[in-house]
């Protein structure tokens, strides 16, 4: 009896570890992404990446979840997520819990500052270490046909002063131009963007993210953005009254020369079919000081720093880094902020790319280091100012 226990006693102990190697085998064998939902203008472009991730690793479960408010979701412990695919103002929330995971080591291993650009990199970097890639910049760009605009005698802009002035002509001229912009960007945001852009450095904002008030009502830079808003405004140039809510219809239209300019982003690159035809000016530069444009981000890209599956994790987001990824989504005529890929880009497209090549984190857009509770009263007041209603104290306004 005593041998058959000592056997059985065996069996059990030697069977043990290969146990534990399996359990733990497949829990490495899972990545969880949460993205936040319907606040990703380019999760196509991801899908398409991610896509081609399964295919190549099937051995790895890949569970993509979304969310409405991603924050709530991770703060309550809803889920256990190992990637996040986020707007840049929740990630600078979920960093600010102190949940995000550096990634200088995987920035430098897979050398993603030599083959990207600097603000894809630069958009993650908080207190002096990367925490985030921005994926898919882009900018706002005044899209215009110039054989439409010599059609109505109406000079041909070169420069931002051009463009300014080109906005009066069609409001004289009773011409409405469309805008197609992505959902988190209302019109409002979009041209207070070009002001915010030599006003404000991004990090003043940046470093009192979520502070009190006191703290924000001493920016006086945001009042000096309401100021001359009032004065373009008063120039005729950015009144509300110019602009109506367009589609991609009109990008057809533009080529067709049915219209003369619209405003939209560099993500309708892939929509220009005609790229010589149609010509972009994407910085209005209210000073000389003004050189590089104001760039919104697809998406913010980042590691939770409780996530169980490290190494499939580490593997999904070295794929996301690597050039080969974005070769498909290139061709398409998407500009995807890769050094090499965006130089095939031709005419429009490539003038559009040319655009972000030297931005910054001093160029990405204002509300986003602007806490959300702080966003609806600031599109509301920015729309006020468009309309002609301008009181002088619109920035203590929104924060009281």
């Amino acid at each position: 009896m005593k041998k058959y226990i000592c056997f059985l006693l065996v069996l059990i102990l030697g069977f043990m570890p290969v146990a534990c190697k399996k359990i733990d085998k497949s829990r490495d064998k899972e990545v969880i992404v949460l993205v936040e939902n319907n606040s990703i203008p380019i999760m196509d472009n991801l899908n398409k990446i991610l896509d081609k991730f399964k295919e190549s690793n099937s051995e790895i479960n890949l569970q993509i979840i979304t969310k409405d408010n991603i924050k709530d979701a991770i703060s309550n412990k809803d889920l256990s997520p190992d990637i996040l695919i986020t707007t840049r103002s929740s990630f600078i929330e979920i960093f600010k819990e102190n949940e995000l995971q550096a990634i200088d080591e995987i920035i430098k291993e897979e050398k993603y500052n030599e083959n990207f650009y600097n603000i894809n990199t630069s958009s993650g970097r908080l207190k002096d270490k990367y925490y985030g890639i921005g994926a898919f910049p882009y900018t706002i760009d005044f899209l215009y046909n110039p054989k439409a605009l010599e059609k109505l005698n109406i000079k041909i802009p070169e420069n931002s002063a051009d463009m300014l002035n080109l906005l009066k002509t069609l409001k004289d001229k009773n011409i409405k131009i469309p805008y197609i912009l992505p959902e988190e960007v209302s019109l409002e945001l979009a041209l207070s963007s070009y002001i915010a852009n030599f006003l404000l450095v991004s990090s003043q904002l940046k470093d009192i993210y979520g502070d009190s008030e006191e703290d924000y009502k001493k920016l006086e830079s945001m009042q000096q953005m309401f100021s001359i808003m009032n004065s373009i405004v008063s120039s005729g140039q950015f009144n509300l009254t110019n602009f109506y809510k367009g589609s991609e219809h009109n990008i057809e239209e533009l080529e067709n020369e049915e219209i003369p300019i619209l405003i939209g982003t560099s993500f309708l690159s892939k929509n220009i079919k005609k790229v010589n035809s149609i010509k972009s000016i994407s910085n209005i530069n209210l000073t000389e000081n003004t050189m590089f444009s104001p760039v919104g981000l697809g998406a913010m890209i980042s590691l939770y720093a409780e996530g169980e599956n490290k190494d499939s994790s580490r593997k999904l987001l070295g794929y996301l880094v690597k050039e080969d990824m974005y070769s498909d989504l290139s061709k398409e005529g998407i500009i995807v902020a890769n050094k090499n890929l965006d130089m095939s880009l031709e005419g429009v497209r490539g003038a559009m790319a040319k655009n972000i090549v030297n931005a910054n984190e001093n160029n990405v857009f204002y509300f986003y280091n602007i806490p959300k509770k702080y966003l609806s009263s600031l599109k509301e007041k920015l729309k006020e100012v468009m309309n002609g209603k301008y009181n002088g104290n619109e920035w203590n306004d929104i924060i009281k």
